[in-house]
């Protein structure tokens, strides 16, 4: 059994995308994984890629975009998928982690992007 989790990354415009984690929440792996410097929370502190498609997805990047924007990329494993499951999710901290919890039962976890 996996230890789920949704993340919420916050968007510059206010909104969310929510990204799955199947063992994040193991031990509270993702709270000292995601840093800046490996916003999905890799080992791989030189992901360039990871930063780059961080801050395209909180400028709006679509989820069927990631798609593309990863193919063919040689890259590390990550704690938290980089591709969205749900994009432009509520604007609220609390409506997002009241709509989560209650209809997956998952643990969910919100990161606001600074540049």
């Amino acid at each position: 059994m996996g230890h789920r989790a949704l993340v919420a990354y916050e968007r510059t415009d206010g909104q969310y995308t929510l990204h799955y984690t199947h063992w994040g929440a193991a031990d509270l792996k993702m709270k000292y994984r995601i840093t800046a410097e490996t916003p999905f929370g890799g080992d791989d502190t030189d992901s360039k890629w990871a930063k780059q498609l961080f801050t395209e997805l909180a400028d709006g990047l679509e989820a069927e975009a990631v798609d593309g924007y990863l193919a063919g990329e040689a890259r590390p494993s990550t704690v938290v998928e980089p591709k969205p499951r749900a994009p432009g999710s509520p604007s609220t901290r609390s409506s997002l982690t009241t709509s989560t919890t209650s209809t997956t039962r998952r643990s969910s976890w919100c990161r606001r992007h600074s540049r």
